[in-house]
């Protein structure tokens, strides 16, 4: 066994903080016509909204990164406002980081419907996110292990040209570090977590790069 619980902990810490929601773009609402967003009036150029917005979403993602929950959420809100929006599809950003406060702090239920606005969008994309969610509602009120599993395998088939031997995608390698740690299951987090060290090394050897590292 190559680490231990701490250092596990802190991988999925790590691994968590840049990938979570790279799944948002504008590309991702294909069913979202391109038609401004009804709003205020406001004097604010194109630009200057974007500037402002994506201002504050950086300003929310330390906040998250410093667990102040609270003070993110009223940033997000912030960037919600519609006299900072230029097309429908720029609520995406926000609304995904609300997403990953409630996961956060074990809200599942009011993530899952936060993350509803992603999935009418476009059903096909979001549809496994929406299944993580719905399976950690599951978890929470029943405590059943079992869910989770089945989830992980489920994530596993369906992403498996994005995992090893394929690939080493952080976005999915994270997730599911996370999933094993949301049940406390370390020692199955811990093996999985050392297969995915094996597949990197020999990458990295394959490609005649320094593995030391590892």
């Amino acid at each position: 066994m190559f680490i231990n619980k701490k250092i596990f902990l802190v991988i999925i810490l790590i691994l968590s903080s840049g990938v979570f929601f790279a799944l948002v773009s504008k590309k991702g609402h294909s069913n979202t016509s391109i038609t401004p967003t009804m709003s205020s009036k406001s004097d604010k150029t194109n630009t200057q909204k974007i500037v402002e917005r994506v201002a504050l979403q950086k300003k929310a993602k330390k906040l998250i990164r410093k667990g102040k929950y609270s003070s993110a959420i009223n940033v997000l809100e912030q960037a919600l406002d519609p006299n900072l929006l230029n097309y429908e599809w720029d609520q995406g950003p926000a609304r995904a980081k609300l997403v990953q406060i409630y996961t956060l702090q074990q809200d599942y239920e009011k993530a899952l419907s936060t993350l509803q606005w992603h999935a009418d969008r476009n059903p096909k994309k979001y549809e496994w996110w929406m299944k993580e969610l719905g399976t950690l509602v599951e978890y929470k009120k029943s405590g059943n292990v079992d869910v989770v599993h089945e989830y992980i395998s489920y994530l596993h088939e369906i992403k498996k040209k994005r995992l090893p031997p394929f690939y080493a995608d952080s976005m999915y390698i994270s997730r599911t570090l996370r999933l094993y740690d949301t049940i406390g299951d370390y020692d199955l987090g811990i093996s999985y977590l050392d297969k995915i060290m094996i597949y990197l090394k020999e990458e990295k050897k394959n490609r005649g790069e320094d593995y030391g590292i590892y």
